[in-house]
């Protein structure tokens, strides 16, 4: 998924080259920074929390703690941003839309990989 979320960045990245325009750039930058850092922080936290070498009572408060200073940590970087006029709004909305753009095009993938392929029905 990674290797799909990259290709995927960096052609969006691309495409915003032609309006000659570096906030656009920034922003589609920056805003996929953002969602993939989201990304690999959830991929480690939970492959921590699953593994079951944290108790279920720590798990659910670390879990809430982590998700409101992730999201408070992000907001923050936003408003700085966009305070600072650096950022085009939209193009950072696109720029954090990729991540679900990856994940729908990677499932694509794996769906037609799977269906290819001939397996039992479990009943």
């Amino acid at each position: 998924m990674r290797r799909c979320y990259g290709i995927l960045y960096f052609l969006a990245v691309a495409a915003t080259i032609p309006f000659n325009r570096t906030d656009i750039s920034f922003s589609v930058a920056l805003g996929g920074g953002i969602a993939f850092g989201n990304l690999l922080y959830l991929e480690r936290f939970l492959g921590a929390i699953l593994s079951e070498k944290v108790p279920a009572q720590s798990a659910r408060g670390m879990a809430v703690v982590s998700f409101f200073v992730r999201f408070i940590l992000i907001a923050i970087a936003i408003v700085l941003f966009m305070n600072a006029d650096v950022i085009n709004a939209p193009a950072l909305i696109a720029g954090l839309s990729i991540t679900l753009l990856s994940i729908v095009v990677w499932f694509l993938l794996i769906g037609r990989h799977f269906h290819l392929e001939k397996h039992e029905r479990a009943y």
